[in-house]
């Protein structure tokens, strides 16, 4: 099993590329940047191949990705898990995974589209003046 110490902070964060005290606290810039070590970590460890059809490319092809499971959304402190997470093609990407959280999930509401301003071909949307929308700050 391997073990890591934390990129961040340099404590042991025992099969997580980051802590988790770190996670909260990364920039977008580092999390895509451990992000990629964590794709090649998790490519690398299973051989290069896709662990549903055995399809095999190198780990920079694009081809294969590290899949999230659990999502990244429903456990964000083992984002960065390699012992969790498995390699899959881009075509098994989609068949597989998440299937369970897909099932659970609520439809989305829709939102309403905001009005836009009456001045013709402005797309901004229009500032609400009583019951109708007149014009944008723009065109007043």
């Amino acid at each position: 099993m391997m073990q890591f110490s934390c990129a961040e902070c340099g404590e042991d964060a025992g099969t997580s590329l980051v802590c988790r005290n770190c996670i909260p606290l990364l920039s977008d810039y580092k999390r895509d940047k451990y992000m990629r070590v964590w794709h090649k970590i998790i490519v690398e460890r299973d051989g290069n191949e896709c662990v549903y059809c055995g399809h095999s490319a190198t780990w920079d092809s694009g081809e294969l990705c590290g899949n999230h499971n659990p999502t990244k959304g429903s456990a964000p402190d083992k984002i960065f898990d390699v012992t969790l997470h498995e390699c899959t093609c881009m075509t098994c990407n989609g068949k597989h995974s998440y299937t369970a959280s897909r099932e659970a999930k609520q439809p989305v509401p829709k939102v309403k589209k905001l009005p836009t301003c009456d001045f013709p071909g402005c797309p901004i949307s229009a500032i609400l003046t009583g019951k109708k929308p007149k014009r944008c700050w723009k065109h007043q």
